[in-house]
């Protein structure tokens, strides 16, 4: 749990850092000033997925002037939780409720805590992770394994648990991210902490985008 705070302080730090970067200075004349809003996802019912957006909602709501909050979660009783999470409520909200929420002034920062699914290098095999099979022309992950001499790309993907404490999970893969984020207009700040999340970054980053992941591709931590 003490990891996750400080994981998720970094995190604000770099709300803070987009604001005071990004962000032009605001003029009282001008029609349209900037405004922030948030989505926290917890994707998973284990106590410690929870409490870390539990406490990322209290921060925003406590300490931050924040415009306005989509809150999903697995456990969808728990305070200011808007709806249950699931891989179509998290698409809703990138798709539909933050791009007509956010413009170009704009800060769009997005949260999720929970497991996710690569390839583990230590043990040579896949955890949740599938051969990439893109067909845009290249390959992402193109240098990420190498099996039977060849170079393999696998997807990675942030897992959402299908119904509380079920312990099955959808996929959210990164190629799908990737094309929702490009529905939302303004600055991305996007925080993710599981498993594998490094393995995001060649697909969601872009002009205009903050990605701050807890391991890289490669790698796997153990939930405490």
């Amino acid at each position: 749990m003490r990891r996750g705070k400080k994981f998720m302080k970094l995190a604000l730090l770099l709300l803070i850092f987009a604001s005071i970067l990004n962000v032009p200075t605001v003029l009282a004349e001008e029609v349209n000033p900037v405004e922030v809003w948030a989505l926290l996802i917890s994707g998973d019912s284990q106590a410690t997925c929870s409490n870390d957006t539990q406490y990322m909602y209290h921060v925003l709501t406590e300490h931050y002037q924040v415009d306005g909050i989509i809150y999903l979660d697995v456990n969808y009783d728990r305070p200011g939780v808007n709806d249950v999470a699931n891989k179509v409520t998290v698409r809703y909200a990138i798709r539909i409720t933050l791009a007509e929420w956010a413009d170009e002034n704009d800060i769009v920062f997005i949260y999720f805590s929970g497991h996710g699914a690569g390839y583990n290098v230590k043990y040579g095999k896949k955890e949740g992770g599938r051969y990439d099979t893109s067909t845009s022309g290249y390959i992402d992950e193109g240098d990420e394994i190498k099996e039977n001499g060849h170079w393999v790309g696998i997807d990675e993907a942030l897992c959402i648990e299908t119904e509380k404490g079920a312990r099955v999970y959808d996929y959210y893969w990164d190629d799908e991210l990737a094309t929702d984020l490009n529905y939302v207009k303004g600055r991305i700040v996007l925080v993710v902490q599981c498993c594998f999340s490094g393995g995001l970054i060649d697909d969601l980053s872009g002009p205009n985008r903050i990605i701050m992941t807890s391991t890289n591709e490669k790698l796997v931590f153990l939930l405490l």
